[in-house]
């Protein structure tokens, strides 16, 4: 199977363990152009320019809460990060090219908690 066609079936994987979970998820970003890009870098957004968005092998996923649905994009001190750190541990439990954005980095602060991608 192709790895675009592998990333989204185990987005899949991933959108039913959250809804088993209890966990809503909204996809805010999928496919991404250059332009789009290069301001998430001038931002700090994004710190590469080599994005999978270009290649459809990854997804920014966000956990809506209530209805009509609030997301929480405070990622840095998210009351929902612990849900966050549950999909990731089960995204990279999928293989070893799974990878979930949400390193953390020297200063301390989380990053992307957002973004899950295939390499």
């Amino acid at each position: 199977m192709n790895k675009r066609a592998q990333f989204l079936v185990d987005i899949s994987r991933l959108i039913l363990y959250a809804n088993d979970n209890g966990i809503r998820l909204i996809c805010f970003d999928f496919d991404r152009d250059e332009s789009e890009q290069e301001r998430y870098v001038f931002s700090g957004k994004s710190w590469t320019r080599d994005s999978r968005h270009f290649k459809w092998r990854a997804m920014d996923l966000a956990i809506v809460e209530g209805d009509p649905g609030k997301v929480n994009f405070e990622n840095d001190y998210s009351e929902d990060y612990e849900k966050y750190e549950k999909l990731g541990n089960f995204w990279e439990s999928l293989g070893s090219g799974h990878v979930w954005g949400a390193g953390v980095l020297s200063n301390g602060k989380r990053i992307d908690v957002y973004h899950f991608e295939l390499r």
